[in-house]
């Protein structure tokens, strides 16, 4: 195995210093399509993000998260948007 020219904790610090993708690749002399890859396999490792959430909440989520009150968080708003429909 390779070693990784940038670990996920400094890839993690770059994204959430508004870096690009291409400007990580660039500052750090990697190929952007290995950083899209990386990020590609930490937001598959991350904890999946609700779809109502606002967008700030999109990026990586590292806090461990407890899954039933995920659910019932996202049983409400389903609730809330049903009723609101009908």
């Amino acid at each position: 195995m390779r070693r990784m020219k940038i670990t996920d904790q400094e890839l993690l610090a770059e994204m959430q210093q508004g870096r690009s993708k291409v400007q990580i690749a660039a500052k750090w002399g990697m190929s952007k399509y290995t950083i899209y890859e990386r990020v590609a396999r930490l937001r598959s490792r991350a904890t999946a993000v609700a779809v109502l959430a606002p967008p700030e909440a999109h990026t990586l989520v590292s806090a461990d998260l407890d899954a039933i009150s995920v659910m019932q968080e996202c049983v409400r708003r389903l609730n809330m948007l049903s009723d609101a429909y009908h």
